[in-house]
């Protein structure tokens, strides 16, 4: 039994979706693309409250482009795999 348990953890853990079923991926994916439209908003909620309050600097700039960037880059991936 507990190396039934054992072989379920190191499947749902695969980061490569080895051994994964269709659905699983649709689901994991569904879910990755639902957090990442979140963080966008968030990250353009931040960015609009930084410039209300006057934060205009570079150091400020780099970090929520790169956010930003990082936000959608993994959002076009869940979506692949989402669509794929």
């Amino acid at each position: 039994m507990a190396h039934d348990a054992q072989n379920i953890m190191v499947v749902l853990s695969s980061p490569s979706g080895v051994g994964k079923t269709t659905i699983t991926k649709k689901i994991v994916a569904l879910i990755g693309s639902i957090t990442f439209i979140l963080y966008l908003i968030y990250d353009f909620n931040r960015l609009k409250q930084l410039s209300e309050y006057g934060v205009n600097d570079w150091y400020t700039a780099f970090q929520i482009g790169y956010s930003i960037y990082l936000d959608v880059l993994n959002l076009l991936l869940y979506l692949l795999e989402l669509l794929g």
